[in-house]
């Protein structure tokens, strides 16, 4: 949760840049680790590409709670 917090206030310092195709996007996994997101940086907005979420223990509250924290920090 503090991860998804920093993505909205600091996006540039924490994922980790990807390069290739996806020069200018950066991975980011938050979440226990069980969530992996791609996101890009465009003038102040975060936006975000891709959200891969493990199988391992994942509920459906998961997948909601993170929706939620998304939606509320206005980065979905």
């Amino acid at each position: 949760q503090r991860q998804i917090k920093a993505l909205a206030d600091k996006p540039e310092q924490q994922g980790l840049p990807l390069v290739g195709s996806l020069l200018g996007c950066f991975s980011l996994r938050v979440e226990g680790d069980w969530c992996r997101m791609v996101y890009r940086v465009v003038g102040d907005q975060v936006q975000i590409l891709s959200i891969a979420m493990g199988a391992a223990g994942l509920r459906d509250r998961d997948w909601h709670s993170l929706a939620r924290r998304l939606f509320r920090l206005r980065l979905l």
